[in-house]
């Protein structure tokens, strides 16, 4: 069975049967996330809604808040620290609202909730694509601290830091993005929700880096990683358990 878009002279195509019931619910659901990711990044390819201001916001954070505390600080590496995830703090949400707005992903989403794709499989796929987009905004914000703020590159663990950084606030952000396009007047408040939701991932992974960059040891630092992977691991569990019932309303 081929499916057909929901929306009449919608272009995607998941060509190659990838949602054919005769596959098993791992091999579907691997499938699916697939499907979701690649045609997410299709979307963002034809519009470049999302990617172009989170990148610009998160330079601009960095380069606003250097020049503010350019008179020299007692820590400049808790400054960097602090930039660096208040960079990805508040350009997720920016990417999501950005993101959620264009007529290509809301005719893409009517199509893939008209589906039998499986819900989590919707969900992992967009919590990939996201944490992909933050991590490229991600990779401009340590470029930028490193040229602003000194801060090194370097260390194996500001790299893993990042990552689970991103995938944590990709994994909060893509339940309350869906959750808030249920209601009429959904238009900045994703933002007030998502931001309260990921302070802690904000607080962890600045401590977190700022450890690791004034040379701390594993056995100092190690409980900030375990809290963070605590953090995501809570939320991608919540979403995927919710998954069911997020996108029953999408208008």
């Amino acid at each position: 069975m081929t499916l057909s878009p929901a929306t009449p002279g919608a272009i995607y195509d998941p060509t190659q049967a990838v949602l054919q019931r005769r596959y098993g619910p791992v091999r579907q659901l691997g499938r699916g996330v697939w499907l979701v990711l690649w045609q997410s990044l299709q979307v963002e390819v034809r519009e470049w809604s999302a990617i172009a201001p989170m990148g610009a916001l998160g330079f601009l954070v960095v380069l606003i808040m250097s020049l503010i505390f350019d008179a020299g600080t007692s820590d400049p590496l808790a400054l960097a620290a602090g930039v660096l995830w208040g960079a990805l703090y508040l350009a997720g949400p920016v990417g999501l609202e950005r993101q959620n707005g264009g007529p290509d992903f809301h005719a893409f989403m009517s199509y893939l909730l008209s589906s039998p794709l499986p819900r989590p499989a919707l969900y992992l796929g967009m919590w990939l694509f996201q944490g992909l987009l933050l991590l490229c905004t991600s990779c401009v914000a340590l470029i930028a601290v490193a040229v602003f703020l000194n801060a090194p590159l370097g260390q194996v663990w500001i790299l893993i830091s990042i990552v689970l950084g991103c995938m944590g606030f990709s994994a909060a952000g893509v339940v309350v993005s869906a959750l808030t396009a249920t209601l009429k007047k959904s238009q900045g408040l994703l933002a007030v929700v998502v931001l309260p939701l990921t302070l802690p991932l904000f607080l962890i992974g600045t401590s977190l880096c700022r450890a690791i960059w004034n040379g701390a040891s594993w056995s100092s630092f190690q409980h900030w990683v375990y809290l963070l992977l605590l953090y995501n691991g809570m939320v991608l569990w919540g979403g995927l358990w919710a998954s069911e019932q997020i996108w029953q309303e999408w208008q």
